[in-house]
């Protein structure tokens, strides 16, 4: 038997026999890897959640007595620190919808093996990234975050479909209102070089693609109105916000390949959504880390490092990995402030993300010669003849964006 750190433990609840046999059998060929418990109704799980600790929580939708989604609202309440995972041949729209607010992952009956194995392992991995408990609680319990924004949620499973038409998409976005706002504002951020003035829908689809234009929703739908919030804890929001684009900018001067692309968009995007995070959860823990690193004179994941053992990027990366985006999305957000962790020669998405961030961090301060970038990064990656014309890309970026960028300035959040 491994030792106990090397094992993810997984709680499986349905009531049909027949299909706890075959998650136990797929389970059985994970025994170095996963500990897999098996009861038949909610109250079951929770009883045994009450005795036991697991990792995650693997739930049918459709059951007597209390449901998926009702035992995956209680768990979130009780036992915040368990990944939650609706797994359901029942595909109805509104009882996925029921669903939302309380799993971090919706998968469809019948699944592979293999599909499973990798739902658990990338579990796992996110489980090692944030070993300390409290901070997965902080996660796991994550209320002000919708556990998977509903916009976005709609808007990949119409993707799924390949006959779905861009208008379709477009009529997604219009659904709500706030979200259709937010996002005709941001696209037309000299950030993303539109042609000429976005607005509507169709118009942001075709100029962003349909894989970008979903990454912006998701990004939007985590910015939300975190006014308040952030002000508690000397973040500005429209700074956050800014710098996100401006990352996500950046990086398509980095990457040739799309799918990379895609990728590197979103993770920049989101590359600080674990802060957005931790100030709607606890203000106050982020507050002190801002009041550390003004007083250290050091980033933010420094003095974060310092007071929590962890930074924003993992708590961001963390909630991602619930989410079920990509692995290399995932990856990026992680390693946004870990140019260490950056081996091999190819600029790859995470490597894409940190020069992004870090050219966005130092632009909104005003001053692009104040980018940090790690030497030895710099050169096994061969970008020494790349980074003059892309600080000047960013440059005519920023100065198209002047007065937004100036109004920045004064308020801009150490990073």
């Amino acid at each position: 038997m491994p030792s106990e750190s090397a094992v993810i433990r997984v709680l499986f609840v349905d009531d049909e026999p027949l299909v706890l046999r075959a998650l136990g059998r797929m389970t059985n060929a994970l025994r170095s890897e996963c500990e897999a418990s098996f009861c038949n109704s909610g109250e079951e799980a929770l009883d045994l959640m009450a005795k036991t600790s697991f990792d995650v929580l693997v739930s049918d939708m459709r059951m007597p007595g209390m449901d998926g989604a009702a035992v995956l609202a209680q768990a979130e309440r009780q036992f915040p620190g368990t990944a939650r995972i609706i797994l359901s041949g029942y595909t109805h729209y509104e009882a996925a919808l029921r669903a939302l607010p309380v799993c971090h992952r919706f998968l469809c009956k019948p699944l592979r093996a293999d599909d499973l194995r990798m739902v658990l392992l990338r579990t796992a991995a996110l489980h090692k990234m944030l070993s300390d408990p409290r901070m997965r609680e902080l996660v796991g319990g994550a209320k002000d975050l919708p556990a998977r924004p509903q916009v976005y949620f709609q808007l990949r499973s119409a993707l799924a479909n390949p006959a779905t038409s861009t208008r379709h998409i477009a009529r997604i976005v219009e659904r709500d209102a706030g979200v259709i706002g937010r996002l005709l504002r941001a696209v037309n951020n000299a950030f993303f070089a539109p042609a000429q003035r976005i607005t509507s829908a169709q118009q942001a689809v075709a100029h962003l693609g349909t894989e970008m234009l979903t990454g912006l929703v998701l990004s939007l739908e985590c910015f939300g109105n975190f006014e308040d919030t952030l002000a508690e804890c000397s973040l500005v929001p429209t700074s956050l916000e800014r710098k996100a684009f401006l990352a996500a900018s950046i990086t398509s001067e980095l990457l040739s390949d799309q799918t990379q692309r895609q990728d590197a968009f979103l993770a920049a995007l989101l590359h600080d959504s674990g802060l957005l995070l931790a100030a709607a959860r606890q203000p106050a823990l982020v507050a002190q880390a801002v009041q550390r690193a003004t007083a250290e004179h050091c980033s933010l994941p420094v003095a974060e490092r310092m007071l929590w053992g962890t930074s924003h990027a993992e708590l961001g990366a963390y909630l991602l990995g619930l989410w079920g985006l990509p692995y290399p999305v995932v990856e990026g957000v992680a390693r946004v402030h870990a140019p260490e962790q950056l081996t091999g020669s190819d600029i790859d998405v995470a490597t894409a993300v940190h020069i992004a961030a870090a050219l966005a961090e130092a632009a909104m301060t005003g001053d692009l010669s104040s980018v940090e970038l790690d030497p030895e990064l710099i050169a096994r990656k061969n970008l020494q003849g790349r980074l003059p014309d892309l600080i000047q890309r960013v440059e005519r970026i920023i100065g198209a964006d002047a007065p937004a960028t100036d109004e920045a300035k004064s308020s801009a959040p150490v990073h």
